[in-house]
């Protein structure tokens, strides 16, 4: 719980719902993922009184890579192909 305290400030929450988003609308049924997020961001209270939450939060922030794809930027629209894991920036 402490690593999620450290980052939570810091998130992008509309960055974060968006991928999420995304990664589940393009993954099969055979795929293991998290449980969706919420649009609206929970306090670190919420996550302290609900431990499947703040596990779930955990699963998508530090437990979900991507092998094969691309990162956008949300600024300039640019690509950056992600190879075996590791993106080309």
């Amino acid at each position: 719980m402490a690593m999620l305290e450290s980052v939570w400030d810091r998130l992008n929450w509309d960055c974060l719902t968006a991928a999420c988003g995304t990664l589940t609308s393009l993954l099969g049924e055979g795929d293991v993922i998290p449980e969706p997020i919420s649009e609206t961001k929970p306090s670190i209270d919420e996550l302290h009184n609900d431990e499947g939450l703040a596990e779930n939060y955990w699963r998508w922030i530090m437990c979900v890579h991507v092998l094969e794809g691309a990162l956008v930027c949300p600024g300039t629209g640019r690509e950056f192909a992600i190879k075996e894991g590791i993106p080309n920036m």
